[in-house]
Parts: structure tokens; sequence; C-alpha cells
């Protein structure tokens, strides 16, 4: 992998890589020329792609010619519409890979002679192995330093083992923090009332690689972490606790909402919706409106921590037992029955790109809410899944 920032790549660290004699390897691969539109060519593209995702990650790099692996000079290509051959290069992984992989980036590197060289960055992939199925391939590949191979039997069984446990550790993160919760252990005292719990966890927060640094969300200053319901022009208490920083609506005394950014990447968010005259009430046009104004936010840290996707989302209500899914009063005669559970815990989510609407996220979920209150779907959203907040 080239070491050098990849969005300032120029044209003088390609030639870098020929005086330092950069050899081919587990991590980078030269190619003089783009894939052709014949099947070969399309599935060597995705062997080589797919190889750097099921491995250790790296660059695949077009326009830079080598003798046994070493590269020996940067002739570049010579493109007539760069942006349509990007969209040929990324339509191929979209529809040749399984499952479609989460971070691939491909960044055109401009010569002085006019020719461009094509840089893919492949991430190392946290939903591997990915698979090859263009035309019915069906194989899987990894990398060494001596390039790609197809994986034997015994190396796919370790690979979907390994994806299974990180998983299952995911779920039991979730599962230990719900406890946890319910037992009132939490960074900052709630409020009493029906609650909704938010997680966001990254897959690579439980693959044994590095943390990330979270000390930019230590202090106020620029801190795009807030909590549900936070007035952003103050009123909030930031602090840094064993499990990484903490932000809290009022006090740690008593708070109305908390947002946890764990070390690892994690974040855990909670808000409580007290109950008023009538008794316990989970508002439905306010808390759905929040989700989707705080999801964004909150994809945003990940991505300002450099985390990769794919993120699983979590969605939980405690303290729901007798409680009444609140509507407008314009909906008041369709109001639906109480909740007959103490908690409610949806099914995972899993977003593997920051840049889906958060309407599109959160929509099943939040249907499935309406569902444990006797209604079809979340009134909240027309058809083709806009928010309307009208209920």
């Amino acid at each position: 992998m080239i070491p050098v920032s990849f969005d300032k790549l120029q044209e003088s660290d390609l030639q870098d890589l020929i005086t330092n004699q950069v050899r081919e390897g587990k991590t980078i691969e030269y190619k003089s020329k783009l894939p052709g539109n014949s099947d070969s060519d399309k599935k060597e593209y995705l062997a080589d792609v797919s190889s750097l995702a099921n491995t250790a990650g790296g660059d695949l790099i077009f326009g830079v010619e080598e003798t046994d692996g070493v590269p020996s000079s940067v002739t570049g290509l010579t493109l007539s519409d760069t942006d349509k051959e990007l969209q040929r290069l990324d339509n191929m992984l979209q529809s040749g890979l399984e499952p479609r992989l989460p971070v691939v980036i491909i960044q055109p590197v401009q010569l002085a002679s006019r020719n461009v060289v094509l840089v893919i960055r492949v991430a190392r992939s946290w939903i591997a192995p990915h698979r090859v199925v263009f035309k019915g391939s069906g194989k899987f590949f990894a990398r060494n330093s001596s390039g790609k191979y197809p994986l034997d039997v015994d190396e796919l069984r370790i690979a979907f083992t390994l994806s299974s446990d990180i998983e299952l550790r995911i779920r039991d993160f979730r599962s230990d923090r719900l406890a946890r919760l319910i037992g009132e252990e939490m960074p900052a005292l709630i409020l009493d009332g029906p609650r909704l719990v938010l997680h966001l966890l990254p897959l690579a927060a439980f693959s044994g690689v590095s943390p990330p640094d979270i000390r930019p969300f230590f202090s106020r200053e620029g801190n795009s972490l807030l909590p549900f319901k936070a007035d952003r022009g103050g009123g909030l208490e930031y602090r840094m606790n064993l499990d990484g920083v903490v932000v809290c609506t009022g006090s740690r005394d008593l708070s109305l909402s908390y947002v946890q950014l764990f070390r690892t990447g994690s974040i855990e968010s909670v808000c409580a919706f007290p109950p008023g005259p009538a008794g316990p009430r989970l508002p439905a046009r306010d808390y759905e409106r929040e989700l989707t104004r705080m999801l964004p936010d909150y994809l945003s840290v990940l991505e300002q921590l450099d985390i990769i996707p794919p993120v699983y989302l979590f969605l939980s209500f405690l303290g729901m037992q007798g409680c009444i899914l609140g509507l407008r009063e314009e909906w008041m005669a369709t109001e639906p029955p109480a909740c007959d559970r103490e908690h409610l815990l949806l099914p995972e989510v899993v977003i593997d790109r920051y840049d889906l609407e958060p309407a599109s996220i959160l929509r099943p979920t939040l249907d499935v809410v309406w569902n444990a209150f006797g209604l079809e779907r979340s009134l909240n959203f027309d058809a083709a899944g806009n928010w309307i907040g009208q209920a």
C-alpha cells in the first residue's frame, strides 16, 4: 500500500515506488492496462480486488509497468472519459462480488504526460470472505507475498468462522450493555419512563485492530458528538470516563439523554421519554424525527474516526410495559393498544456505506416498532420511504 494520504497522491509518489523498488506483494499490485470487457479480464479484476479485501487491504495500480513484480515505469493510461471508466470499474465490483465490498476508492492521478494512473484502494473487509460471482465463478481469493491465490477448503472454513465469531461478539456486547442499562448502570442517571437505546457498533471495533483516536471528542470545541434532544447552544456536560467520552444533557445526576463514545469507536445513545398525566407514552413523530436527525451526525463521527463500514445498528426500547404509542390528535381515534412487553429489542440493520439516507436505513426497523403496537407500518413515512412526519 502506498504510504501517502490517498487523496493527495501525485506522480512523484508513483515514481518513488520505482526508485525504492517496491515489489508486488500482499498489499500492492501493478497493472499496465485496465481490464477489458472480456469475461476473463473481468474475472481477473474481481479476483485481484477481492483478494486484497479478503486479506489485509491494499492498492491495485493501473498504468504502471512491472518486470518480475518490480515497477519499472509509470506510463499511465490514455482515457477519453475518466469518469466513465471509473463508473465501469465500480459497476463490475457492485455486480461481480458477493457480498458487496463496503469500501473501495478509486483515485485518478494525473501525469505530466496527460495520461492518468488509476489507483484502487481496497480496505480490509470485516465481512469477508468475498467471492467472485461473475458468470457463476464462485471462487474465493486471498493474498500472500507472492500475490493472489484461491482459498482452499480449510482456509475458507477459518475465514467464515472468524466472521461468525465477530458477529457473535457484537451481539454479546449489545446484550451486555442492555443488561447494564436495565440495572441502572449507566454513565449518567436518566429520567424515568420508556427509554430509547441506539447502538452503532462497527464491525472493525470487534476485529482486534488498533482502536481509533477519540481524543478530538474529549472537549466541547468542534465536537459533533451530541445526545438526543440536545440544545446545540449549550446545556451539555462533556467528560471522559473509563469507556471513552460521554456527553449528556443537563448533568450526570439527572439527564434526559446521553451519548457514549467508546474507545473502540462504538456509540451508545440513550434518551428517556418521561410519562405524562395519562401514563407512559412513546411519541411516534418525536422519536422518529430525532432518530432521522441524529443518525447522520453519529455516522459522521465514525467517518471522522476513519472507521471502515459495515456498522451494525441496533434499536431497543426499555421499560415499555403498558406504554402507548403517542400519535397526533387527528390520529387519536386509531390509537393502538398499550405495549404488552417490557422491552422491545429490534433486529439489527447493517450499514455498509456512510452516504445512505437515514430514512432508508431506519424505516424497516421503525415499521417493526409500529407492528409491536398492532399497526402495519410507521405513518411518518410515505409509500416511497420519505419522511413526512404526519403522525
